[in-house]
């Protein structure tokens, strides 16, 4: 079952999304797919109704101008890396030129999304410059900073 953390991190990305890279008819589209929480009873009628594991929490669908586009972001929390189950889904989307990345914090993801060649509508005042720190490392950096000094 998803870590807690993580499940805030998908919340906060959302929200994100939202604002900077809402859905819009013809140009971007994008969901959250929820795979996890359920009954074994749920899991089993979705199994027969085609649910597999391994899909990533968000697919992204754009157009770039001149085509379509497809891309899939697995929010991440800690140390995390992909399922075996995810591994065999890249393997399927990766040899047909659709990205399949991780990210760790809002900040990430969003980078992610702008490496993809999804514009925003808005700039993000927030991040201005690439940064793949965790919310973790970045918690640890306010910590540190809060330390008397060792003598």
């Amino acid at each position: 079952m998803r870590n807690h953390n993580e499940v805030k991190l998908c919340i906060a990305f959302t929200e994100h999304c939202e604002i900077y890279f809402p859905r819009q008819p013809g140009i971007l589209n994008w969901t959250h797919i929820a795979n996890e929480g359920r009954s074994p009873q749920e899991g089993a009628k979705l199994k027969k109704m085609g649910v597999k594991a391994g899909w990533f929490d968000y697919p992204f669908v754009w157009f770039n101008g001149v085509r379509d586009r497809l891309a899939f972001l697995e929010a991440k929390w800690g140390k995390n890396d992909f399922s075996s189950s995810q591994k065999t889904f890249m393997a399927f989307m990766i040899p047909m030129g659709i990205p399949c990345e991780k990210f760790y914090s809002v900040e990430e993801g969003h980078h992610k999304l702008l490496g993809f060649g999804i514009k925003p509508i808005q700039p993000c005042q927030y991040f201005k410059e690439p940064n793949c720190m965790t919310w973790e490392d970045k918690m640890k950096v306010m910590q540190n900073m809060n330390k008397p000094p060792k003598l």
